[in-house]
């Protein structure tokens, strides 16, 4: 028998799930009794996959055929300079794919990081049908809210791999306020404060009854528990140093952040932890008794600019949101480094009081993803309305980042933005960006968006594209150029660099900008003809793509294409 949907808790460092029984929503343990799934996946020699606890287990000896954190790179294109920071806090190797994304390394083979998500799902989808005795095949996952486009799609893709039908993808904070709130038939400003394992995800959410409305997010993608545990370990090997440069090998590296990860749980409910190493080998083949104390005061320093970039995140929410800190109900702390005192500490400061203590920090994403799931087919289940989280538009000359939807908007959304089109142009090509910076190799290039087997046409060409945004900010892009009565979605390939998009902007075959909006955001409003045609391509693709599907044919407009950098 098929049992209901479950909601799933996709973390950097753990994944846990959930289910509405009787009503309420309760995490689902294994039969070995845990709650989380450690997302790790180990491979072997023989090619052997091991995924979770027994992963973890092998982790701490063989680092280099473990791929851990990768929710960090999931969904990132190789050319990213995020990738290119964090390769050396990794043991395993990160490469291009076939289609330009980042990917992991491991015993000669190149593995997909949409692959491991997908292995992780699949573990936690079998350790659940076994707890549960039933056929699980249903889900809504949650992100990060500061996901983009790419990254969402790739978590989207790994559910389809691990067997379930993705009914939604959700934004983490907006699970938590779920959790908090639906069912009370409150009506509160709250503040979802989500400091994991791997990331930091702000929501100021507005609940009216079983409304929950996003009004603002922000963040930070690469700020969480593993970045408190570095600042550990750079002060122990300070200590053991002594001012010497002591290296550590892969082994070293991982034995090292274990302990120190250990001694940081310590200092959460002790004023001082020790971090201990017996037998403790160098990368030099120096053996060390490794017993070094650490005070919660040594810590907390070490910490003082994380926990500022928190505060500084959080300023930036209310400023967005239009709300002071006395207009706020409650604060939420969701994920377990938010048990770290001084992170409570610099809340209690800033609100005036202390954060509420009604959902559990480690669970409560997944019980509001169980809630999202089974109230999807019902008619009176919540609603939810989410954010843009950070600006979506297009690279421009002088490497201009040129916003198309900005941040914070709200969901569902159409845009249309207006280019021209160079005489005896044949391709043309646009790098896509998202952030926030007004630089576009500052931000994260989701890739290409290319519209190809183009005339030629002895005339420039006027170009309005239809960007169109779901309540999941799943994008589809349509172009339409009326002097050709061309009406076509638009692919977007990853495998082309922004050098790639520079280099045939630099030959001048494509002018770009300043992008004129039709919803006025920026610059002059499109012609009425422009919008009307971009609309009526994407309504021409859609049932284009649904007569091919119903065919039994690949769709070509269908999954627009796949944020994935597949063609067609």
């Amino acid at each position: 028998m098929a049992a209901r949907p479950i909601g799933i808790d996709l973390g950097t460092t753990y994944c846990c799930a959930a289910q509405v029984r009787d009503g309420k929503p309760q995490v689902i343990s294994s039969r070995l009794g845990y709650t989380t799934l450690p997302s790790i996946v180990h491979y072997d020699n023989s090619g052997q996959v091991t995924v979770g606890h027994a992963a973890e287990r092998r982790m701490v000896l063989d680092p280099t055929r473990s791929v851990y954190g990768s929710k960090r790179l999931l969904g990132r294109t190789f050319q990213s300079e995020v990738r290119e920071r964090y390769q050396p806090h990794f043991s395993y190797e990160l490469v291009p794919d076939e289609n330009g994304m980042v990917a992991a390394k491991v015993c000669g083979t190149t593995v997909s990081l949409t692959d491991v998500s997908a292995l992780i799902l699949r573990e936690l989808r079998s350790a659940v049908q076994t707890s549960l005795g039933e056929v699980v095949d249903r889900a809504v996952i949650t992100v990060p809210a500061y996901f983009n486009e790419s990254q969402r799609n790739c978590v989207r893709e790994a559910g389809r791999r691990a067997g379930l039908e993705v009914l939604r993808i959700i934004n983490e904070p907006t699970a938590a306020a779920l959790s908090y709130g639906c069912g009370r038939g409150e009506n509160k400003h709250v503040l979802v404060f989500d400091l994991g394992g791997g990331t930091f995800d702000l929501s100021l959410i507005k609940i009216e009854g079983d409304l929950f409305e996003v009004l603002a997010v922000g963040g930070d993608t690469f700020l969480g528990g593993i970045d408190f545990d570095r600042k550990l370990v750079d002060l122990v090997m300070q200590k053991l140093g002594k001012g010497n440069h002591l290296r550590l090998d892969a082994v070293g590296k991982e034995r090292m952040r274990g302990a120190c990860q250990e001694a940081k749980h310590t200092l959460s409910t002790q004023p001082r932890a020790t971090v201990e190493l017996p037998n403790f080998t160098l990368a030099d083949g120096t053996k060390l008794e490794v017993a070094v104390p650490i005070t919660r005061n040594e810590f907390e320093d070490a910490c003082k600019q994380l926990v500022e970039k928190c505060m500084y995140a959080v300023s930036d929410v209310l400023m967005d949101a239009g709300k002071t800190p006395a207009e706020l109900d409650d604060i939420l702390l969701v994920g377990g480094s938010t048990r770290i005192p001084c992170v409570n500490a610099a809340l209690k400061a800033m609100f005036g009081r202390d954060p509420s203590k009604r959902v559990h920090p480690d669970e409560v994403v997944a019980l509001g993803a169980a809630i999202a799931a089974d109230s999807h087919d019902r008619i009176d289940s919540v609603v939810l309305t989410d954010v843009v989280p950070t600006a979506i538009g297009l690279g421009g000359n002088a490497g201009r980042f040129m916003p198309v939807v900005a941040r914070n908007t709200k969901l569902p959304h159409k845009v249309v933005a207006n280019t021209v089109i160079a005489a005896g142009t044949r391709e043309l090509k646009l790098a896509l960006y998202q952030g926030e910076s007004p630089h576009a190799k500052d931000n994260d290039y989701l890739g290409a968006l290319v519209l190809d087997d183009l005339p030629g046409s002895a005339e420039p060409l006027r170009c309005a594209l239809l960007f169109t945004l779901d309540s999941e900010c799943i994008l589809k892009v349509y172009a339409s150029i009326p002097q050709l009565n061309l009406k076509r979605a638009v692919t977007l390939i990853t495998r082309y660099t922004p050098d790639d998009v520079v280099e045939q902007m630099g030959a001048e075959r494509i002018r770009v900008g300043p992008v004129q909006l039709a919803t006025g955001l920026r610059g002059e409003t499109a012609p009425k003809a422009a919008v009307a045609a971009a609309a009526k391509a994407a309504k021409q693709a859609e049932l284009q793509d649904d007569d091919e599907q119903d065919d039994g044919k690949p769709g070509f407009f269908g999954w627009l294409l796949g944020l994935f950098g597949r063609k067609g």
